[in-house]
């Protein structure tokens, strides 16, 4: 994630993790209120850079949290390895409800079974 400073990165600088943290919350809940749409693309992305945890807070903080279950579930269904996909399930399982992590559990079975069916 580059940083949001125009200014910063024409120069080649990077923002501090707790910078792009802040940076995220705002794009969340601006992606929430203005282009919902965009919303789950971003979680994904998101999801592609920081740890779960930092991604469900930036969630929680920005209040788009319903977007994060399907968006983790999404991205946990992609990565190939199978054992990489447990190790992602188990992270999320230590900061889920378990109602919310019976959820994820749920879309990413869906998920998985939608990525790798045969056309």
């Amino acid at each position: 994630m580059l940083c949001c400073r125009a200014e910063r990165t024409g120069q080649g600088l990077e923002c501090s993790l707790s910078s792009m943290h802040s940076c995220a919350i705002r794009a969340c809940g601006a992606l929430s209120e203005d282009q919902p749409d965009r919303l789950p693309g971003f979680l994904l992305r998101l999801l592609s850079i920081f740890v779960p945890s930092a991604v469900h807070d930036i969630a929680r903080a920005a209040g788009c949290f319903d977007h994060f279950i399907p968006a983790a579930a999404r991205h946990c269904a992609a990565i190939a390895s199978k054992y990489e996909r447990q190790v992602y399930a188990g992270l999320l399982a230590e900061i889920l409800s378990e109602a919310d992590y019976s959820r994820f559990t749920e879309l990413h079975a869906a998920e998985w079974r939608r990525l790798r069916e045969k056309p």
